[in-house]
């Protein structure tokens, strides 16, 4: 169900008689990410983290955040202290699987069959086409890196000094 404007200001009011209610303010947070105000769900999310520091719902709300916000690193280190839990979400899965698709990561699919694993109801058959068989890698963003690679290699400076006339 899409979240209603009208909603976030309830919510505020009723925070403002309850302000150490995490669920509440979990509610609030998530309600101003499906309204796509993402810096206020973000203080949100982190508002009621210092309340809740290991609560794995607000924190995959935090990177799914980030996320939509386009801040991919802090998403991933996010995703990637969730995925160490033995207990770990599915959607922390799925959204793994979308960072990996983001990056050209050969293991992008199994992320995701490991999150449809977890929860068969997080199938998203787009998301799905657009990611390569499982085992393949796409070969020109693994070219570019070694080719990164080979430029880093080649102009440290102690490479340059065992080339003759290089200084």
């Amino acid at each position: 169900m899409p979240a209603d404007p009208s909603q976030v200001d309830s919510l505020r009011e009723a925070l403002a008689h309850s302000p150490d209610n995490v669920p509440l303010r979990q509610l609030l947070a998530e309600t101003l990410l499906q309204l796509a105000r993402h810096d206020e769900a973000e203080k949100e999310f982190r508002t009621a983290l210092a309340h809740a520091p290991r609560h794995k719902r607000l924190q995959l709300g935090l990177a799914q955040t980030f996320f939509a916000a386009g801040k991919f690193d802090e998403c991933a280190v996010l995703i990637e202290a969730l995925l160490k839990s033995v207990d770990a979400p599915a959607r922390a899965h799925l959204l793994d699987a979308r960072l990996k698709a983001r990056q050209s990561d050969g293991d992008a699919r199994a992320a995701y069959e490991r999150a449809l694993a977890a929860d068969p109801n997080l199938r998203d058959t787009t998301f799905e086409a657009q990611l390569p068989a499982a085992g393949t890698r796409d070969r020109s963003a693994t070219a570019r890196w070694w080719r990164r690679a080979r430029a880093r290699r080649h102009s440290s400076p102690a490479c340059r000094r065992a080339r003759p006339g290089t200084g």
